[in-house]
């Protein structure tokens, strides 16, 4: 009976060794290898079949699920066997010992596996998103240092890899108007502008963002906030800008809105369109739907009153209170 305990501990011990191996290798080896397809030749129960084409980090992540999954049905086994142990025990300590030894064991084993996937795939899943790193091309230090000129569809790829900080530094480089009227100010007495906005986000902090009384009241703009979501939207900007699209950014996170408004927790904007022609604003309506914008929050609105016309968003409509649309709400609350 020692013999079989023995084995079963060395066999759990060594079986944990080489989870801990793979999840490193999961976490360490995602951003360092270079980007390849691999045609699987047997199948990986659950997740893809045998002749499946994917990349390495897919690979390791289904191997790493599916290693959870064996950690699991390993550590009940193992319960069972303790379980086993002690029942026949018959008064023997030390065999008694032994199988509370295997099944505290396997219930640590098994909780510090449950604990894993609960942190990693629901709590936070943006921590097993793998991105593989890509060389850094002329094209990419000439958008980022000024040396030169990419083409467009160079210009969407470099957008696509830069950081909130990165995004808010290109806005203000890139010649998109950022004017706001000052009216709300934070405790220190400083205006809470579009552009202050930027460039706390560009400095890596978080934005300043005010109320619904800011401007009536002079309630100072006191909260810090920072959405996963901003990036979003300041990628929408800029691409839209990169487009040809020519507008003024009017307010983000500052300004006196409603008193719940989507702003203040930093996932919309307003922009004024550089074009009187409100048919176009439709357009660019549209075309921030398509970049990840909300679609029954984005659209045409003076004073918080949406332009309507037959009933239904449009620009050249008018609101509630028979007026034009003098700026574009864009939402990202759902990015």
């Amino acid at each position: 009976m020692k013999n079989k305990n023995k084995f079963f501990k060395k066999m759990f011990r060594k079986n944990a060794f080489r989870i801990s191996i793979l999840t490193l290798v999961l976490f360490l080896a995602g951003d360092v290898v270079m980007a390849a397809d691999y045609k699987l030749l047997e199948s990986i129960p659950g997740f893809f079949n045998s002749g499946d084409v994917v990349d390495l980090p897919q690979l390791l992540s289904a191997i790493y699920k599916f290693g959870i999954w064996t950690v699991g049905i390993a550590a009940m086994f193992m319960i069972v066997i303790g379980g086993f142990m002690y029942v026949s025990s018959a008064g023997n300590t030390s065999t008694a010992g032994s199988a509370k030894n295997i099944i505290t064991d396997a219930l640590i084993g098994l909780v510090v596996a449950m604990a894993a996937y609960l942190f990693l795939y629901v709590i936070n899943p943006d921590l097993v998103k793998t991105s593989l790193m890509t060389e850094v091309s002329p094209s990419v230090e000439a958008y980022l240092y000024g040396r030169g000129t990419p083409s467009n569809e160079e210009t969407k790829k470099i957008i696509e890899q830069l950081g909130v900080n990165d995004l808010a530094d290109e806005i203000l480089k890139s010649g998109i108007s950022v004017s706001g009227s000052g009216d709300c100010k934070d405790a220190g007495g400083n205006a809470v502008t579009p552009r202050s906005n930027l460039e706390e986000l560009k400095a890596g902090k978080p934005m300043t963002a005010c109320n619904s009384s800011c401007k009536t009241s002079g309630t100072p703009c006191t909260q810090k906030i920072f959405a996963s979501g901003t990036r979003t939207m300041l990628k929408a900007i800029l691409e839209s800008h990169q487009e040809g699209k020519k507008f003024t950014i009017t307010s983000i996170a500052g300004g006196q809105h409603t008193g719940k408004s989507i702003h203040y927790s930093g996932l919309a904007a307003d922009i004024v369109p550089a074009s009187s022609n409100l048919s176009q604003w439709n357009d660019y309506v549209a075309g921030f739907i398509s970049k990840s914008a909300f679609p029954s929050q984005t659209f045409c609105d003076k004073n918080g009153y949406v332009a309507k016309k037959n009933g239904v968003f449009d620009c050249t409509g008018t609101t509630k209170n028979g007026e034009t649309a003098n700026h574009i709400h864009i939402d990202f609350r759902n990015s």
